[in-house]
């Protein structure tokens, strides 16, 4: 009998083990563990974009590519690569452009694709916020971005709706892909931008 009871209850616990067990869906934070702050991994980190080939790329799809920057970018647009995005665990956001980054026209208001100086909004003067979960990750404020400021989750205007922008990503060390789509005609086009830890 008290073999039986023991293997009742052996089972009870794997039984709820299981069923309180996290899946894909489960938020990993931001989550207040008692100090003000984030939990999450990108919690108190900061990024830039990888200096390499293939650091950003854009296609009709995540798989295939209508552009990426070449090695000779990397050069090119040295003032992109050196910006830095920091997520702070307080969950406040900031991005410094340094004294320039890369104007593509609309919305930085330059005449053409060149280093410069980042105007407002875009230049990381607003306060901004971010959240995530296990696979997205959301930027809030007026100006706030992550990768390329035209890029939104609706057109490429650099004016994303409530000042919002989702994106998607993979965490793999000190290696960030961030990815967003549905900012073109055709609804699969996605961006891609991967970060390395600062």
């Amino acid at each position: 009998m008290d073999l039986l009871k023991k293997g009742f209850y052996f089972l009870l616990a794997a039984t709820v083990l299981v069923a309180c067990s996290d899946d894909d869906d489960s938020p990993v934070g931001p989550i207040d563990p008692g100090n003000g702050g984030s939990d999450h991994p990108l919690a108190g980190t900061s990024w830039v974009l990888t200096p390499a080939e293939g650091s950003l790329i854009v296609g009709p799809n995540a798989t295939d590519v209508w552009w990426q920057n070449s090695a000779e970018d990397v050069t090119t647009r040295a003032c992109l690569f050196d910006d830095v995005y920091t997520f702070n665990a307080d969950n406040s956001y900031s991005q410094n452009m340094q004294d320039q980054t890369w104007l593509e026209g609309a919305p930085h208001g330059a005449e053409a694709e060149g280093c410069g100086a980042l105007v407002a909004p875009w230049n990381g003067s607003n306060p901004a916020t971010w959240s995530a979960d296990s696979s997205t990750v959301t930027v809030v404020g007026d100006g706030a971005f992550l990768g390329l400021a035209k890029v939104t989750n609706t057109d490429e205007s650099g004016d994303p709706a409530d000042d919002t922008t989702v994106y998607n990503y993979s965490l793999d060390g000190d290696n960030l892909t961030i990815t967003i789509k549905g900012f073109h005609p055709e609804p699969e086009a996605t961006w891609t931008f991967k970060f390395t830890k600062q």
